[in-house]
This record gives structure tokens, sequence and C-alpha cells, in this order.
């Protein structure tokens, strides 16, 4: 099957670069142009697709070239970008870090490849100024076919980024666009801890800082060059995939609240596909587990930084020990990110 899909990646030349504070503003922005946004995520992140979907009020997607063939890809990349206007990937580490030190297996790069999607280079500036340049050459001809076609400066002031842009347009000629910059917004900083940043959840005053990033990235990024990038990728092609689908009514309690909040949302979904009722509890405010369920689905999260609190709800421990006395099927996910 073949379907049109505007897409673009933002991808980052390390973690910390600053692509989710990116790939955030530019879904703010243009979800404030009054735009249908698709989201999407590469790689096993949890945390980075809630902020997508607090933005755009739907789900974000996980493409995941370690768990999925390149088929499968695009295939959820197809579904769920089908009444999108747009649909923004962003990039997991920096563009080529894969599975492994020396590998770009399931790499931003290797999605790009598979989504066939244009790819935008998020790069600090701070602190550097031709420098830059390098850093985009040696991004640009590392792969034969890196797919970068624009550069976004992260951290950088109004008149670095325009001499850059510059020197940008000059050395590189069409192969690569400059579509501006961010500067340095301390007000808008998402926090991090182990596994990435904090939850969306956690943020305080999360709604205005999105706000003020959009705001800026209004001013400051080309989001009409943005959209006509995106707008270059060609339809996506991919065979459907039919899951086998169970005629007897199966009710599986998810877990869900700030203890347990990880989960590949194509997953669940795969299991509504095939007729499972997906029945929502939380482990820290409901006194017991749903009723007449058939199986427990606890995904990762940080249980351990609310360890007192499910110690606490005894009610809801008793019920536990009460569906594993009988027989309730269950499982547990421990989650295991790399660095966002």
């Amino acid at each position: 099957m073949e379907q049109t899909a505007p897409r673009v990646l933002l991808t980052g030349v390390s973690s910390g670069c600053g692509k989710t504070t990116v790939a955030c503003a530019v879904l703010q922005a243009l979800v404030d142009r009054g735009l249908r946004v698709g989201a999407f995520k590469c790689g096993p992140d949890y945390i980075d697709p809630m902020f997508h979907s607090r933005i755009i009020g739907a789900k974000s997607g996980n493409l995941d070239l370690f768990f999925f063939r390149e088929n499968t890809l695009r295939y959820l990349l197809a579904r769920n970008s089908r009444d999108r206007d747009v649909s923004v990937i962003e990039g997991v580490m920096g563009y080529y870090d894969g599975a492994g030190l020396a590998s770009t297996l399931a790499s931003s790069w290797e999605t790009a490849r598979a989504a066939e999607a244009p790819a935008v280079l998020v790069v600090p500036a701070k602190g550097a100024a031709l420098s830059i340049l390098a850093v985009i050459q040696g991004f640009l001809d590392f792969q034969p076919d890196s797919r970068i076609r624009g550069v976004i400066l992260n951290r950088c002031t109004a008149m670095t980024c325009q001499g850059l842009a510059e020197a940008i347009r000059e050395r590189f000629g069409g192969r690569v666009k400059p579509l501006g910059f961010l500067p340095e917004l301390p007000e808008c900083a998402l926090e991090s801890r182990h596994l990435g940043l904090v939850t969306a959840a956690e943020v305080a005053d999360l709604k205005e800082k999105l706000a003020a990033l959009a705001r800026q990235a209004e001013e400051t990024v080309d989001l009409d060059g943005l959209l006509e990038l995106a707008g270059t990728a060609p339809p996506l092609e991919y065979e459907p995939i039919a899951l086998p689908r169970y005629g007897e009514a199966v009710r599986i309690a998810v877990a869900r609240d700030k203890a347990f909040c990880f989960y590949y949302e194509d997953s669940l979904e795969a299991l509504k596909d095939m007729g499972a009722e997906l029945v929502p509890f939380s482990p820290l405010e409901d006194p017991a587990l749903p009723e007449d369920i058939h199986g427990v689905y606890l995904g990762g999260g940080y249980p351990e930084l609310y360890g007192e609190r499910l110690a606490a709800n005894e009610a809801m421990r008793a019920s536990v020990r009460a569906a594993l006395e009988r027989g309730v099927p269950w499982r547990f996910e421990r989650s295991c990110l790399r660095t966002a």
C-alpha cells in the first residue's frame, strides 16, 4: 500500500543537545497554527512521548528498529499519520548512535532511512562559532546518505544565527538549509533524572513552558521551511499487518499512574486489535484491582519513587495477593532506557 504522509525527523548531535526542547517547541507551534500534528519518538523512550501527547492531544508513537522490522515501522508510521497534516519524529541520543558503541543499529539515522524522512539536525551553538560548520559537515559526510536536509541551532543568539546561517549557505549550498534557532531559555528548561527527563505529569507549569517555547519557535524557527521540507518526503510504502483476533473476551488490568507509566502505546493498541479489553487502574490510588480480570499488566516507570505510597496502600496489596493466589497471569516490565 501507499500513503501520503508529510514528515520530518528532528535529530541531534548527542544527548543533551536540546532536541526534545526543540521538538516540543515545534510541535506546540504547529498545533497553535491549527495543524493536525502527529508525533513519534525513535527507540525505547517512554517519557518524551508523554510530552508529545500533552501537546498534540493524542498518543505519540514509538518507532523502534530494534523491535520492529522496517515494514512494521512504516506501517505504524502510516497508521498513526493517517489523519495528520504533518508528523514530527524525534530522534534519540546522537543521530548515528545505535545499539552499541560502534553500531548504527536502531539509530535515528536508520529510522530516517526506513521512514524515508528528511532529517533536521539540532546543533548546540553556545560557546562556538565556525566550529559548528565542522560539526555539520561531519554529520553530513559520515554516511553516504545522511538524509540531513536542515539545521536548527539551539542555545543560540539572533546575531550568531544570522552569521552562521550565511556561512552554512555559502559552504553547503542547497545541500542543507539553516532553519533558524532557539535561544537559551532557562525558564523553559525540562528537568532530567537517571532515565532521561522527568515525566510530563511532574513538570510544574508545563502548559506555560510549552506556550513560551511555541511563541519563541514562531519567531525564530523557520516553521514554513520545516513544513516545506516535510512535504518532500515520498509516499510511505508498506504492507498492512493483520493481527489474529480472538473471539473470547479478555479483560486485562493495565497499571497507569505516576508510578507505572512506561508503555509502547502501539503495543496496547495491538492487544485491543486482538480483542482484549484494557481496564486502567492505579496501584497508587485505587483500593483494588478491577473486577473480572483475566490478566494484569504492570508497565515500567518509577515505582521506586513511590515505594512508601505503594506499600501504604494495603487494600491494593491484598487485592494483588488474592489475584496471584487465584492464578491470574501477570506481566511486569522494568524499563531500561537509553538516555534521550
